[in-house]
């Protein structure tokens, strides 16, 4: 409150000497001398008059200082000035609350803005999430008679694996070691797939990301947050192998 308080005399006066064109010290000079100078000169000039008449020192300075030549010009003065001050203090308070609403029109205006970019791309991510990839099933080089079992058992540890990498960052909220177990699951599942299924299993499996959309553990390191969607985008794919893989050909 006194902070408030103090801020606003001090550029309420900053704003009434830039109005007035002069400065602080010109101020305090014509203000507070003028009277003094004319309190001298009634003294002055009434000095050996009054003292002729017998009166003392104490009461020759009471009169001059109780004189209407002196008490005139300090009324006007102090009028004047408690005028100028009231008008500079009402003046930059009209001026910070026209301020101040100004800017909450501007943050609200940003806020709308960003509150409907962020609907923008929500809905351009949900349409993308549910143009769900289509499975072209193609039969496998060399693979007439059924699926081959150690193909879809490979394909079912690596996302077994995938899992496990999920649940031990859960546990352990290491985004490091996570990082680390995800490469090396990426680099298997594409030599898995490549070798065992065919090229086109192993671009399809690259090629399936995560989205925001998706989610992320509660209470978990944000940063964990990309590599775990990224590993529940490719374990669905994963899935969607095996049951393309067990149909019968």
């Amino acid at each position: 409150m006194w902070l408030q308080a103090r801020h606003l005399w001090h550029y309420s006066w900053v704003n009434l000497v830039a109005r007035l064109g002069t400065t602080t010290l010109s101020i305090f000079i014509f203000s507070f001398c003028v009277p003094v100078l004319i309190f001298a000169l009634d003294i002055i000039m009434h000095w050996r008059e009054e003292r002729r008449r017998g009166k003392s020192v104490k009461l020759v300075l009471k009169g001059a200082l109780l004189s209407w030549g002196t008490i005139v010009p300090t009324v006007v003065y102090v009028v004047v000035w408690c005028s100028l001050i009231a008008w500079s203090l009402a003046s930059t308070a009209s001026a910070d609350h026209n301020q101040l609403l100004a800017r909450i029109r501007q943050l609200k205006s940003e806020e709308q803005t960003i509150a409907d970019d962020a609907k923008k791309r929500i809905a351009d991510l949900s349409e993308k999430i549910s143009k769900k990839p289509t499975i072209v099933y193609l039969p496998r080089a060399g693979q007439n008679n059924g699926p081959d079992k150690a193909t879809i058992d490979g394909i079912a540890q690596l996302a077994d694996r995938g899992t496990r990498i999920q649940e031990a960052f859960v546990r352990t909220d290491d985004t490091a070691a996570m990082k680390i177990d995800y490469e090396k699951w990426l680099v298997d599942a594409v030599s898995l797939l490549t070798s065992q299924a065919g090229t086109s299993y192993a671009v399809q499996f690259k090629n399936a990301h995560g989205s925001a959309m998706m989610g992320c553990p509660v209470g978990h390191p944000i940063s964990g947050c990309g590599y775990w969607q990224e590993i529940q985008a490719k374990r669905t794919v994963l899935m969607d192998f095996i049951t393309e893989l067990r149909q019968p050909r």
